[in-house]
């Protein structure tokens, strides 16, 4: 009898969604966030698009898609909706993380779906459009 063998193009990106799912299911603090998941499928890539969002309305909904990266086994973190980045987010705010930082990946969405990491942009060079990820806290 032949051998039943599975393949997932989105293994690691199901890793962090499972992280992201229990640290959500199992953190006081997001008891006021609601956060709406969705698959996407971009040619080589297959992931996940969250949108977090406040659960009592209000500002602060936030959009991050992540997959592993098409060309490389990294984890590659789109810190808006995928389907609308500029080219210049994908330059300035994509994020690659290392095969199997799981755990790191997850908790970097966390940060960001909750407001704690913010895009600040270089203030010595602002046309050129670069900057920083930081932590609000």
């Amino acid at each position: 009898m032949p051998k039943f063998t599975e393949y997932f193009e989105d293994a690691q990106a199901q890793m962090v969604y499972l992280l992201l799912k229990h640290q959500h299911d199992t953190d006081d603090a997001n008891d006021a966030d609601q956060w709406l998941v969705e698959r996407f499928v971009n040619g080589r890539e297959h992931g996940y698009t969250v949108h977090g969002m406040p659960l009592w309305g209000g500002s602060g909904s936030r959009y991050v898609s992540f997959s592993e990266y098409r060309n490389t086994d990294q984890i590659v973190v789109y810190p808006y909706w995928h389907e609308t980045g500029s080219e210049q987010d994908y330059r300035t705010k994509t994020i690659w993380f290392p095969a199997g930082a799981f755990a790191e990946v997850a908790e970097w969405i966390g940060l960001y779906l909750t407001g704690k990491k913010v895009f600040t942009p270089d203030p010595e060079h602002p046309e050129s459009k670069q900057g920083i990820w930081t932590d609000t806290e």
